[in-house]
């Protein structure tokens, strides 16, 4: 005789094992932990505004923030120098508050920021942007813009004011020498000095003017800011002589933020209006118009633009924009990626209905982040703007954002806020998604085996003779 036991049961007990399994999983994933900083994933919306819409902006992954440093000033620009050094600069204000006006510089190793050196500066440092390949960093103070260089020797200041080439000491090489110094042991490193090296004023508005953004271009050539009165000013580095003066006419009257396009033949400009401007370079003149509507047949109030950044993906250019409704709070904001090559929306998403006010694209392109005037950063793949993380980072607003690569490939986005706190916020894959592909599969073939070897496919019995 033979031992026999009912197919069914058999495959039932597969299927249920596997629904377990899946089930745990999940509830693993999405589990809200009470840990404060932590981030929740699957169905728990991070933001308690009820009229948001979690479900379109769903983080894929669990991370813990952390506090990385806290100075005594807001904090209002964060950034990478080319030798690897975490920038942050901010401040009080021309009042006398007592809260002082400085730029700081730390090192990174495992995980802990010390501070290496630190300036004080006659004004709040609103906006600044890092030359690509030297120690330099462009400020931006009132109307005016000022050039800092953070090495450790006077190669920032003979290769870049003094009209060299930007070779030398401020080179690709010097960059991965001090890198690699600064990871292994930062006490040993070459200390950097801030130091200025030149100022122009940006912007002509009246009593004394405001620049609002500065950005250099790829290859650290040019620099181009923008402010209260509406001009695009496009300016040689590191001579600082003016190149073109855009005209922008927004209704607003201001420049909230551009950005260079990886060649820098275009440049994308946005004033917090329905439009954004794309420029060439090389003359001023205006290319084209942006604008976007969330669905032109049932909404006629276009969104306005509020931030803007190029990346190159899958070797293709792409502009990054985000975008606010024209009645901020009642819908939601987006982030929307366009072809450079044609200026048509590629991908989109939905984010909360609080305000955006900061953007970010990794260095390698492989990333964008959004901060809101709520604290929350966002990041999502730049590939198909694919949602990755989602974290309340601070108590008020962000002020700014940028990326770091650790020592073993990892990859975290930094955040600032007037709060006086730096964050850094893990960017890890989604963990488990393998087993759960896997189980997936695995239940698949399981109901069709069912449905090929049940009770109804040539085996009345459906009994397996073992």
């Amino acid at each position: 005789t033979s031992n026999a036991l009912p197919l069914t049961r058999v495959l039932q007990g597969v299927s249920y094992t596997l629904i377990h399994k899946l089930t745990h999983l999940h509830l693993h994933h999405t589990h809200a932990r009470s840990k404060s900083g932590e981030l929740t994933i699957g169905s728990l919306n991070t933001n308690n505004n009820t009229n948001s819409q979690p479900t379109s902006h769903t983080p894929t992954t669990t991370t813990m923030k952390e506090n990385l440093l806290a100075v005594d000033f807001p904090i209002f620009a964060v950034g990478v120098s080319a030798a690897g050094f975490l920038v942050v600069a901010g401040g009080g204000g021309q009042s006398r508050t007592g809260v002082p006006n400085a730029i700081e510089l730390f090192s990174l190793a495992d995980g802990k920021a010390k501070s290496v050196c630190r300036s004080t500066v006659s004004g709040a440092v609103m906006n600044m942007s890092l030359h690509p390949r030297l120690d330099v960093v462009a400020a931006g103070i009132d109307g005016t813009l000022t050039l800092f260089s953070l090495s450790s020797d006077d190669s920032n200041g003979a290769a870049g004011v003094g009209g060299g080439s930007g070779g030398g000491g401020g080179g690709r090489g010097h960059r991965s020498k001090l890198h690699r110094s600064i990871s292994a042991n930062a006490s040993t490193g070459p200390q950097p000095v801030i130091s200025p090296l030149g100022v122009q004023n940006t912007d002509f508005s009246g009593e004394g003017g405001l620049q609002n953004v500065v950005r250099f271009s790829r290859d650290g050539s040019r620099l181009a800011t923008g402010g209260a009165d509406g001009r695009v000013r496009i300016w040689s580095y590191p001579s600082l002589r003016l190149q073109i003066c855009i005209g922008n006419d927004t209704k607003s009257g201001e420049v909230d933020d551009l950005d260079f396009d990886p060649l820098g033949a275009r440049l994308v400009s946005v004033g917090g209006t329905a439009q954004a401007h794309v420029w060439r370079t090389v003359d001023g003149v205006k290319e084209c118009e942006l604008s976007w509507f969330p669905n032109k047949m049932l909404d006629s109030a276009p969104y306005l633009f509020k931030n803007c950044r190029f990346a190159l993906v899958e070797k293709q250019s792409r502009l990054f924009t985000t975008l606010v409704p024209t009645q901020a709070g009642r819908k939601p904001c987006y982030v929307v990626s366009w072809s450079a090559d044609n200026w048509q929306e590629l991908h989109r998403v939905p984010l909360d209905n609080n305000p955006v006010c900061a953007m970010a694209v990794s260095a390698d392109s492989q990333f964008v982040a959004t901060g809101n005037t709520e604290g929350l950063v966002s990041v999502f793949s730049t590939t198909d703007l694919r949602p990755l993380i989602k974290v309340r980072a601070h108590g008020l607003f962000v002020t700014g954002l940028t990326f770091w690569t650790h020592a073993s490939g990892a990859n975290s986005v930094l955040s600032v806020s007037a709060d006086r706190y730096c964050v850094m916020t893990p960017i890890v894959e989604r963990s488990g998604s393998r087993d759960i592909i896997l189980l997936f599969g695995a239940f698949f073939v399981a109901i069709v085996l069912l449905v090929l070897f049940g009770p109804s496919a040539g085996n009345p019995t459906g009994r397996l003779e073992v």
